[in-house]
């Protein structure tokens, strides 16, 4: 087995036609055919259906798919390595949220000239961790419930990672002008009860407030009316043109934006509903000049919203 005979076969299953898959490959529908048999004959059990329409991954092909995908990828960063590690690069992964999005961007409209290669991705606090244990970020920015607390720690002793927390942060209510409590400077649990919500979608791993942590969390929000959804257009748009409510730590930065959009502080939220901002690091390990640079950015911009009452 190599990687052609894994390349074609990725490519063929992506065309369903091997006359298809020779032309992005730049070569012959007999050659990918005879390359893809090879592999089959290999491995003993047929990769594909043909038929007059072209070709059909069988289930068997459809698992190993899964695998030849992610070989294919790994060895394309194995061939890239050299030229990346001669460059000076920055790979930061961090939830969802208006003032991280922020710096990331200021941060690298002040370096560009420098020559700094920059990632940015967003994902939940598993897919966070997950990057940085395996070494496709070099740090991670992410929120860490009070609730959360004890089986963050695990994961990321097994992961082999710290945790440096940076601001403590408090749930907030965020409403547009169409909901009652709009001019509301702040609000009690009591006062929610009867209202409707739209929350991002419930995840086993979110750090944002959910309708799951919610129920725990807030009495009143049990059986409640909630609208959850991945979208974040949507949210904001739901928030601007209705009565909707949500409940969270930050929200996307066209909230921040939009100053129609309302954070307001919920009182008597008892324990456990507090957050922990902060950033994950390999243990044990050198950090790189690059990340030592943008996490004091970040920690120096961290205290002074703090100190000015700026949200994340």
């Amino acid at each position: 087995m190599d990687l052609k005979q894994l390349q074609y076969f990725v490519v063929s299953v992506d065309c369903g036609s091997f006359k298809r898959a020779a032309e992005l490959l730049y070569t012959t529908q007999p050659h990918v055919s005879k390359t893809v048999k090879a592999l089959e004959d290999e491995l003993g059990c047929p990769l594909f259906e043909r038929n007059v329409k072209g070709v059909q991954a069988t289930e068997t092909g459809k698992n190993i798919y899964h695998y030849a995908r992610q070989v294919l990828i790994d060895s394309n960063r194995i061939i890239n390595l050299p030229e990346e590690l001669s460059r000076r690069t920055l790979k930061v992964a961090a939830n969802s949220g208006d003032r991280m999005v922020a710096l990331f961007s200021h941060y690298y409209m002040e370096k560009k000239d420098s020559g700094l290669h920059a990632d940015y991705v967003k994902g939940s606090m598993e897919q966070i961790i997950d990057s940085v244990s395996g070494r496709e970020t070099d740090a991670g920015f992410l929120f860490i419930s009070d609730r959360q607390d004890a089986f963050a720690g695990q994961l990321l002793a097994r992961k082999k990672l710290s945790f440096y927390p940076l601001l403590r942060m408090e749930p907030l209510l965020f409403v547009g002008p169409k909901n009652p409590l709009y001019h509301m400077d702040s609000v009690s649990e009591q006062e929610l009860r009867g209202y409707r919500f739209i929350q991002s979608q419930e995840d086993d791993y979110a750090v944002n407030m959910n309708p799951g942590y919610m129920q725990a969390e807030y009495p009143f929000y049990k059986n409640q009316q909630i609208i959850t959804t991945n979208s974040e257009h949507l949210l904001i748009h739901m928030l601007l043109e209705t009565d909707l409510c949500n409940i969270s730590y930050n929200l996307p930065s066209d909230l921040c934006v939009d100053e129609k959009i309302r954070a307001i502080p919920i009182h008597g939220t008892g324990k456990g509903s507090d957050v922990t901002f902060g950033y994950i690091l390999r243990s044990g390990e050198d950090v790189k000049p690059e990340v030592q640079d943008f996490i004091r950015y970040v920690t120096e911009h961290m205290r002074e919203s703090e100190n000015t009452d700026v949200h994340i």
